[in-house]
């Protein structure tokens, strides 16, 4: 009887401390139960931060690559916790060669590394003869180049940067009477390609919190093969545009208008 009248108590007190706002945190997994980044995803320490190299995912046809291909094509893609100044805490690179894509991903450990993270992002920028991206010029951007400046980091603007979500709009949504123009909508109608089981870019932020605060990487996991999905996506969209329509990306065409609205 004591024990139940003590753990009556118990949720008294969690409920007392609820409506003041009050959240007691979770308990920590015991230190043998948490699992390392390096332990799930292809990843290494290097340069403050985790540099990953994940292989192209399962569930997405291969790319079908000109074998005279030339220049460095870098699809990106940037998880944030949220709008600036919120901070970011990964950005991934998809770079296009005759011999296929090479998937690179800068993962901030802490929030405290995003600084390292951003150093290593504008590198890989500034390297880019041509940028891709869904939606970059509106969202992706803007966040890499506010935070850089909260860093007090320089800036330069990429040389060439093709925003596929534009030329979705454009060349395919009334063509393929698309419903909406967001990423997954472009991987089933313009590629015939169904995403696999993913989660929502909503819940990206909670579940990197949960991964700082705990230290283990299953949250994080998800994300990680999130952005690597959005990637593939990404360079699959350009190498289908090139085929089917290459004077949407000839020198001097318009094919990186700012859109806002992607549906």
């Amino acid at each position: 009887m004591a024990d139940a009248r003590d753990f009556r108590a118990r949720l008294r007190e969690i409920a007392r401390a609820r409506a003041r706002g009050d959240h007691p945190p979770k308990p920590e997994p015991p230190a043998d139960s948490v699992v390392a980044v390096d332990q799930l995803w292809p990843a290494s320490r290097g340069e403050s931060f985790w540099r990953c190299r994940p292989e192209w995912p399962e569930g997405y046809p291969p790319p079908e690559i000109p074998p005279t291909f030339i220049g460095t094509f870098a699809a990106f893609d940037v998880e944030s916790l949220g709008r600036t100044p919120k901070p970011l805490f990964l950005v991934g690179f998809g770079y296009i060669s005759a011999d296929g894509v090479a998937f690179e991903q800068y993962l901030a450990g802490h929030p405290d590394e995003e600084g390292a993270v951003l150093e290593a992002t504008a590198r890989a920028l500034a390297e880019a003869d041509v940028l891709l991206s869904y939606n970059g010029r509106t969202f992706d951007i803007p966040i890499i180049r506010d935070r850089l400046r909260w860093w007090r980091l320089p800036y330069e603007e990429p040389r060439h940067h093709v925003d596929l979500l534009w030329l979705v709009r454009r060349y395919y949504k009334e063509r393929l009477s698309m419903p909406a123009c967001g990423l997954t909508d472009a991987e089933q109608y313009v590629l015939g390609v169904r995403r696999p089981a993913d989660i929502h870019s909503s819940q990206v932020p909670e579940l990197y919190e949960r991964f700082v605060k705990v230290g283990d990487a299953r949250p994080l996991e998800p994300v990680l093969r999130h952005n690597l999905y959005d990637l593939a996506a990404t360079a699959l969209l350009y190498l289908r545009v090139s085929r089917e329509i290459p004077e949407a990306l000839e020198d001097g065409a318009d094919n990186g208008a700012d859109t806002k609205d992607l549906f």
